[in-house]
């Protein structure tokens, strides 16, 4: 083999090795159930393009037989940083705050100081607060896409009578979306956006308990 023919052998190597990591690394294609509107993809790229929102409302925590309510005073999502304020009972909590992104998680309850962890937000939540929230999927799963994942299962959406997304699941919750309303946050076209969420998870990862979370979404809003 000369020389020419071993370069134009590892340029074909590299370039098959290059395509097939981003096949490898390309986002799954959900399942679909019921019909799939015809303009799905125009009005998906829309809710994408809401990254940086916030919203107001109630919440409810169900493990087992245990159910805790609280207030969501203010949930503003900025791409993958968000920051909530939560006015609860929710496990004997006062006033909460949390902030964070995804590998690091700031909690801050009243009269106390605050304390930042740098591991898995999910499991920083179960740590503090004795139930999980996936929050970096929830972001996508509120506005009713699934989240963006490379390995796994892939996602499944069902669709309403209105084209609306109902239902999700992905990373083993089920998302459940309801009392879609159209709400203006910019452009000419309102949004279609659920104000009730559930997400539910059975057992898993070694915790003894079904989890059940109830958002009721009272407000909507694009932020900077």
């Amino acid at each position: 083999m000369n020389l020419q023919s071993f370069r134009k052998g590892c340029l074909l190597l590299l370039a098959l090795l290059l395509f097939t990591g981003c096949e490898l690394s390309a986002p799954r294609e959900p399942v679909i159930y019921g019909v799939q509107p015809p303009d799905w993809a125009k009005t998906a790229a829309r809710l994408r393009d809401l990254d940086h929102w916030t919203i107001e409302g109630k919440i409810s925590v169900r493990r087992d037989d245990r159910i805790d309510t609280g207030q969501i005073r203010s949930w503003q999502q900025r791409d993958a940083n968000y920051d909530i304020e939560l006015a609860s009972v929710i496990l004997g909590l006062g006033a909460t705050r949390v902030k964070g992104d995804d590998s690091t998680v700031t909690i801050h309850q009243t009269g106390e100081e605050a304390v930042t962890l740098l591991q898995d937000p999910e499991a920083a939540f179960y740590g503090a607060f004795g139930w999980p929230l996936p929050v970096r999927q929830i972001s996508s799963w509120i506005k009713g896409l699934p989240a963006v994942v490379t390995d796994g299962p892939a996602p499944k959406l069902t669709f309403g009578a209105a084209g609306e997304v109902v239902a999700i699941e992905q990373d083993g919750w089920t998302i459940s979306l309801r009392k879609h309303q159209p709400v203006m946050l910019g452009g000419y076209q309102p949004l279609l956006l659920p104000h009730f969420v559930q997400l539910s998870r059975e057992p898993a990862n070694g915790q003894d308990a079904q989890v059940t979370i109830k958002m009721a979404i009272s407000n909507w809003a694009a932020i900077r």
